[in-house]
């Protein structure tokens, strides 16, 4: 707690010197002690103004100070934009650093209630080696981000491997470099960590651990978040504390949550999780389940445009599948130029697919000119062939990491000429679904 008067003294023997680089240190710590604080109008000034002189005198470490200060900066906010921004630049910012750059996204995320986003995070942590490539100071402050995903997403096994880390550092805090940015009471993770894990006695006396740190610290935000943990606690109608264990499972069974975002899929249930790329098949079901109880057209699904109940000759169809594939293909090339003008090429390849799949089916359906082939096959029946496939496709993926719900999505989908989700009712699922902006 004395650190204060030390960094008062320093400030003063910079300030006297009047030299640029002298500034920039003054102004990003007098920005860290806004931020320990609470006040976020100060915080938010001085470390864009430290920026400004970092820039000017080519301060190598101004972009990494400045991101830092800008995960202290979201918590404080703490306000879904700025989580969601903050999420997004982490990992365009340390592409050197995955480990870094996706636990800091998966924390941001489950800040902005993007629950889906936050498990993929999670996925490319593991996929770049997880904590154990992680050896630098770095490595506590992370679980602090991993914890809250963790917490959010009901991941017990991680919990469990997260507080075996972090619980033996319980009496100290986090400090990202030279008092860069305070990365708040290590007790404070393991307090929700084991509060998740069901251990609400050691959860308390981690939080009253944490409290007491941040209390010394003068460390507002940590206070308040510590303050909270202790009254949640202590709430006699905590909804893990509503009835029976059995109770309170049943009243949480049947939520599933299906969220695209950018280049993927992310579907959850019953504490299964699944994360695909954007196939098409989950597209279709996705549809589907908008539509419960509803029969869906092949054709509709295959060309992405309404169905009509209208009887028509095979020409016919075959006309009108003809102009959405078209109509589609138009799309889909607005769509890749999107992509590639913002660098991302997992989309422009899985776009450029879709169109390559498109335009096979017009050249199998299709003579001199453009016209319908005689004889051609019925689009219907195409349609209900592609579709079918690929939704059974997407099932089959999801298996391996949900068996459950993969059973539950057999079960429940019947497609052929007509498509439709509709689950028995002792098998009724509360979905959510998203489809985030790009």
């Amino acid at each position: 707690a004395g650190f204060r008067r030390v960094l008062d003294r320093w400030f003063g023997l910079l300030d006297s010197r009047a030299e640029p680089r002298d500034r920039y240190m003054v102004l990003t710590r007098r920005a860290a002690l806004a931020l320990l604080d609470g006040d976020s109008d100060a915080a938010g000034g001085l470390m864009h103004e430290a920026a400004d002189v970092g820039i000017a005198i080519h301060e190598p470490d101004t972009g990494n100070v400045l991101m830092s200060q800008r995960v202290a900066l979201a918590r404080l906010l703490d306000n879904r934009d700025e989580h969601l921004r903050l999420a997004h630049d982490a990992v365009e910012w340390w592409t050197g650093a995955p480990v870094l750059a996706h636990a800091v996204a998966a924390g941001a995320y489950t800040g902005a209630g993007d629950f889906g986003s936050a498990a993929r995070e999670i996925a490319m942590v593991t996929e770049a080696g997880g904590l154990t490539n992680e050896g630098s100071y770095l490595r506590s402050v992370l679980i602090g981000h991993l914890a809250e995903a963790a917490v959010a997403l009901e991941d017990h096994a991680l919990c469990q491997e997260l507080l075996d880390e972090i619980e033996p550092l319980a009496g100290d805090c986090g400090v990202n470099g030279a008092v860069v940015a305070f990365a708040g009471p290590f007790a404070y993770p393991a307090a929700i960590l084991a509060r998740a894990l069901g251990d609400d006695d050691r959860a308390r006396r981690l939080a009253e651990k944490s409290l007491d740190n941040a209390r010394r610290l003068g460390a507002r935000t940590w206070t308040d978040l510590s303050e909270g943990l202790l009254a949640d606690l202590d709430r006699p109608d905590r909804p893990d504390r509503i009835g029976t264990p059995d109770q309170r499972r049943a009243a949480t069974c049947n939520r599933a949550e299906l969220t695209r975002n950018q280049g993927f899929w992310t579907i959850s249930w019953r504490g299964e999780q699944a994360t695909l790329p954007a196939l098409k098949g989950m597209s279709d079901i996705a549809t589907l389940i908008r539509q419960r109880g509803t029969d869906v057209s092949a054709l509709q699904l295959a060309s992405g445009v309404p169905d009509t109940a209208t009887p028509m000759t095979d020409t016919i169809i075959d006309v009108q599948a003809l102009t959405a594939y078209r109509s589609h293909l138009l799309d889909l090339d607005t769509e890749i130029d999107q992509a590639a003008e913002d660098s991302d090429r997992g989309r422009v390849e899985h776009l450029s697919n879709e169109r390559e799949q498109i335009l096979a089916e017009i050249r199998v359906s299709t003579g001199l000119g453009g016209q319908p082939r005689a004889g051609a096959n019925d689009p219907a029946e195409r349609a209900r062939k592609s579709v079918s496939a690929r939704i059974r496709d997407a099932i089959r993926r999801v298996e391996p990491l949900a068996p459950d719900l993969a059973a539950h999505l057999d079960r429940s989908i019947r497609t052929g000429l007509r498509c439709s989700y509709d689950p028995a009712p002792n098998d009724a699922v509360d979905w959510q679904i998203r489809d985030l902006p790009r």
